[in-house]
């Protein structure tokens, strides 16, 4: 296992062992994906849009967590996008969680992108969740500029 982030040799090591091999790491390659700007997360992120499906009740037990935003993000932007449309709609119940829930890494919007992509949910209900998050956003941009104002 990487001793930290950058510790992409050991990552690279890991992986090459190959996807039967795994299992029983891969909880903790998982919580690597928290740190999604790394050489690390990077690695892994690819592993696991490759073969992350045989793993898939690791990942959802991950985009479960009400812990590290992080980790769900890496999988919502850079590993489920990769996966069959078979793959993402094992993960439609997290997916949904996600999607009705505020988030400052857009994991709300990143899932209403792979529920909508792979049909996953009402049209109609996405859209309204959409819309509402528009809203939201808004709302908060406004707040935000305000206090700059204010702050200057």
């Amino acid at each position: 296992m990487p001793k930290d982030a950058q510790d992409l040799a050991s990552a690279k090591e890991l992986v090459a062992l190959g996807p039967d091999k795994l299992g029983p790491v891969v909880p903790e390659m998982l919580r690597h994906l928290k740190h999604h700007e790394s050489s690390v997360s990077a690695e892994f992120s690819t592993f696991f849009a490759k073969h992350g499906e045989r793993y898939i009740e690791s990942v959802i037990a991950a985009l479960a967590r009400r812990t590290m935003p992080e980790v769900k993000h890496t999988l919502l932007a850079n590993v489920l996008p990769s996966w069959s449309s078979t793959g993402v709609a094992k993960c439609k119940g997290a997916l949904s969680t996600i999607a009705t829930a505020p988030d400052a890494y857009n994991n709300d919007l990143l899932s209403i992108r792979l529920l909508a992509k792979h049909h996953l949910a009402d049209s109609q209900w996405l859209r309204q969740w959409v819309d509402f998050k528009v809203a939201r956003l808004s709302e908060r941009s406004k707040l935000a500029q305000q206090i700059a104002t204010d702050i200057q």
